[in-house]
Formats: C-alpha cells, sequence, structure tokens
C-alpha cells in the first residue's frame, strides 16, 4: 500500500506540474494573440490612412493633368468606403479565428470563446480609433 500511495502522489505531483505548465503556455499565447491583433489593426490602420492621403492629394489636381502624367495613384472615392468595409471584415475574421485558436488551446468549450473574441474586437476597435487620431493630426 505504501507503493501504491507513492505512485499515486507522484502521478498527482506529475499531473499538477503539466496544467501549471499548459495554463502558463496558454497565457503567453493569449498575450501573442492580442499583440498581433493590435499590430494587425495599426498596420491596417496606418495603411488606409495613408491611402486615404494619397487618395486625396490626387483628387486635388485636374484629371487632365494626372492624364498627361501617365500615373494615377489615387483611389476614387467611391472604392475607399469598399477598401475600408474589406479591412473591417479581416479584422473581424482574424479576432473570431484568434477567439476560436484560444479556447481550442485552453481546452475549454468553443463558445466560452467570445469573450476573447469580444476583447479582441475592443482592442481592435480602440487601436483603429487611436491611430486615425493620431494620424490625422500628423497627417492632415
Amino acid at each position: 500500500s505504501q507503493i501504491a500511495g507513492n505512485i499515486v502522489a507522484d502521478n498527482f505531483d506529475k499531473v499538477t506540474r503539466m496544467r501549471k505548465r499548459r495554463h502558463s503556455s496558454i497565457n503567453s499565447f493569449i498575450g501573442v494573440m492580442y499583440g498581433i491583433s493590435a499590430g494587425l489593426a495599426f498596420a491596417l490602420s496606418i495603411s488606409y490612412s495613408i491611402l486615404n492621403f494619397i487618395s486625396s492629394i490626387f483628387n486635388t489636381f485636374p484629371h487632365k493633368f494626372i492624364n498627361d502624367l501617365g500615373v494615377f495613384v489615387g483611389q476614387p472615392p467611391n472604392t475607399m468606403f469598399i477598401v475600408e468595409f474589406f479591412i473591417v471584415v479581416i479584422l473581424f475574421m482574424h479576432a473570431f479565428v484568434a477567439g476560436t485558436a484560444l479556447k481550442v488551446g485552453d481546452g475549454g468549450k468553443l463558445i466560452h470563446g467570445l469573450h476573447h473574441f469580444i476583447g479582441i474586437v475592443w482592442l481592435i476597435s480602440i487601436t483603429i480609433v487611436g491611430t486615425n487620431v493620431i494620424v490625422s493630426h500628423l497627417l492632415f
């Protein structure tokens, strides 16, 4: 009985250490996913702001002058909404996939990944608004 008790105690200790390592790695994974989400939102937001700035510059030129140059870099105003829509769709899909991946890595039910999805959406929203405020003061 002493040997069986030692085996059970060793196994319990191993399981406890393994759970602590998994919890630690999941917390690191959560930080990485939130950081990637903020970085992606910042990169797409700054790219959209620069595209909008360049488009506004080229839209002030007369079309004859632009045609004489032979290069048209600016986007028509009606396509800027489509670009913005695609950025939002990409970021929402990323938030959904990241929230699902976090919950799969954690080992819980997938429906409980919604709180990560909502947290990532808020992080993305705050990052985009902050980036737009900063860029609007710098560029315009």
